[in-house]
């Protein structure tokens, strides 16, 4: 039919049918995703956050696959594998450079592997004994941050939703916790943990170190306190959502109500604040060794490793100051990675980053 002029109606003529890709591009609405899922595909265009996690999982590789392949053991002493005696001629050895006995077995035929890094002043290998302290150091971060992740967390989370005197009473005691000097408490629990460790020698206490277990209990104690501000501060602000209400109206009980929608939807700050107290962790482990406080022999770590060999700074010139800075380099590395790689989650997981 024609349109006749004198009619307001539209002339159909005038209008044809769409084709598929013009209805495509009149979809505006995109594929479903989840939080989480929206969160790694941010993190995965931030280059500097990538290069960080790529470094961070091949150190990991590195320090747990390493060991099982490599020709020494971190505690073996290397002098006596060809019944030399321990004195100068096998402690202190040059990258590549090989001892005495050394190149009496490889001149009999026998196949000596290298020390890369050379030895130390107790003629063990260099190079593993870095290893496995990045590795002491990395599981000594990760332990520690799962322990502030649970404990601030959940005790964050409960004060946040219940609120009224338990909220006051858990805030002054993370007040009073603030206040607290970590150092003198890590000192203190190492004094008094090392006369109990004294009498289970041999045991696996005693193989940790006072020390060690002493950064532990300290984690536990005083350092959940961040965490539970932050999930508190958020869950103050979830509580009042229409979904916790009616949980609440259809009977959920508190736990339910904490562990089933307030933590997970805080899960952005408990993931930031996670990522962060690694390297926190690291390095509080790196610099109580190097004062003897932390890791002990004979666990090395790279704070104690660095510690063993601070003689050499002094010497002007001194061939050995390679093991000094190593250690110290590679803590700067983990160290960096780790804060870099927060900071990317930060920005691809907080809400409030986001354009």
């Amino acid at each position: 039919m024609k349109h006749n002029p004198l009619s307001f109606q539209i002339n159909t003529e005038k209008f044809s049918f769409a084709s598929e890709s013009e209805k495509r591009g009149t979809n505006l609405m995109r594929p479903n995703s989840t939080f989480f899922v929206d969160g790694l595909k941010r993190f995965a265009k931030n280059p500097v956050a990538m290069v960080s996690f790529v470094f961070i999982f091949l150190v990991v590789l590195a320090v747990f696959i390493i060991p099982l392949f490599y020709p020494y053991k971190f505690n073996e002493i290397l002098c006596f594998r060809y019944g030399d005696v321990l004195d100068s001629k096998f402690t202190y050895l040059r990258p590549f450079e090989y001892a005495p006995k050394e190149i009496e077995a490889m001149e009999n035929g026998v196949f000596v592997p290298p020390h890369i890094l050379g030895t130390d002043k107790e003629g063990h290998d260099y190079f593993i004994c870095l290893i496995i302290g990045a590795r002491t150091s990395l599981i000594v971060g990760f332990f520690a941050a799962i322990i502030v992740l649970v404990i601030g967390g959940v005790i964050g989370a409960l004060s946040g939703y219940i609120g009224g005197k338990f909220d006051l009473i858990v805030m002054r005691i993370v007040d009073v916790i603030y206040s607290l000097p970590d150092i003198l408490i890590i000192i203190l629990f190492s004094a008094s943990l090392k006369a109990v460790f004294d009498g289970n020698q041999g045991g696996f206490l005693s193989q940790l170190g006072s020390g060690f277990v002493a950064i532990f209990i300290v984690f536990a104690l005083l350092y959940w306190v961040g965490m539970a501000r932050l999930v508190r501060g958020q869950v103050l602000t979830l509580r009042k959502q229409e979904y916790v209400m009616a949980a609440r109206a259809n009977g959920a009980s508190t736990a339910r109500i904490v562990f089933k929608h307030l933590i997970p939807n805080s899960m952005s700050v408990i993931i930031i604040s996670a990522a962060l107290q690694i390297p926190s962790a690291i390095f509080t482990e790196s610099f109580l060794s190097y004062l003897g406080l932390g890791v002990q022999y004979p666990t090395p770590s790279l704070g104690s490793l660095a510690s063993a060999a601070q003689s050499f700074i002094t010497v002007p010139n001194s061939p050995k100051l390679y093991m000094f800075l190593i250690p110290a380099i590679t803590i700067c590395l983990i160290v960096l990675s780790l804060n870099l790689l927060g900071d990317g989650l930060r920005d691809a997981f907080d809400p409030k980053t986001q354009k």
